[in-house]
């Protein structure tokens, strides 16, 4: 069925997943990418999701494209950066209030890594990234 849905996906949507593609398998032979189970499976999780979303809203990617002037990799590092955030706060990746296990941990790179994605490609500045890494710090600490 997924080779079926990809066939019939407008050429934005198929921009959009060779970008996933790409980031997904560069993080997984990056050195950011700490060793251990936890860490792939986060990348797998997050790679899944962000997959199915797209394959759902090709319309709504084309769209984002269009009225964002986003380049592909922008528009995957987002959604990259959505999930990974959800991850993170959802106090399901923690092995104590405040403290991130393994998988979270990886969750909060890919989060980091969107942010950073963000400013170098001017949709942020350095400023408003720090106030959102205050505010997520804040949701990681009391969560849990």
């Amino acid at each position: 069925m997924r080779f079926l849905s990809r066939i019939f996906l407008n050429a934005e949507a198929k921009q959009a997943l060779a970008a996933l593609d790409a980031i997904c398998g560069e993080l997984r032979k990056s050195g950011e990418v700490p060793d251990g189970f936890d860490s792939l499976l986060a990348i797998d999780t997050i790679y899944k999701q962000v997959h199915d979303t797209v394959l759902r809203s090709s319309n709504e990617v084309r769209d984002s494209f269009l009225q964002n002037n986003e380049t592909p990799n922008d528009f995957i590092w987002k959604i990259l950066g959505h999930y990974s955030r959800d991850h993170i706060t959802s106090g399901r990746n923690h092995f104590y209030r405040g403290s991130l296990n393994g998988r979270g941990i990886m969750y909060e790179k890919i989060f980091l890594m969107s942010l950073k994605q963000l400013v170098e490609s001017g949709k942020a500045t350095q400023e408003q990234i720090n106030r959102v890494i205050k505010d997520v710090k804040a949701e990681i600490d009391y969560v849990g």
